[in-house]
């Protein structure tokens, strides 16, 4: 499998590499998938009462930004 490295400084625009400068070293669809994997397992650990909770009557609940 051929790796996906950091785009050159000539093929993105200089704006995101404001983003672009923040991935770490490494192919980037392992970093995605090692991400993916990580946000799984932390959603899967949000309980049914956390879940629904505000932390002010006019701010949305976790599940309400899911959906």
């Amino acid at each position: 499998m051929n790796t996906i490295g950091v785009p050159e400084r000539a093929e993105a625009p200089e704006y995101y590499f404001t983003y672009i400068d923040q991935v770490g070293e490494g192919d980037i669809r392992e970093t995605l998938h090692t991400q993916f994997t990580e946000t799984l397992t932390l959603l899967q650990s949000v309980s049914d009462d956390l879940s629904l909770h505000r932390y002010a009557a006019d701010k949305w609940t976790i599940r309400q930004v899911r959906s």
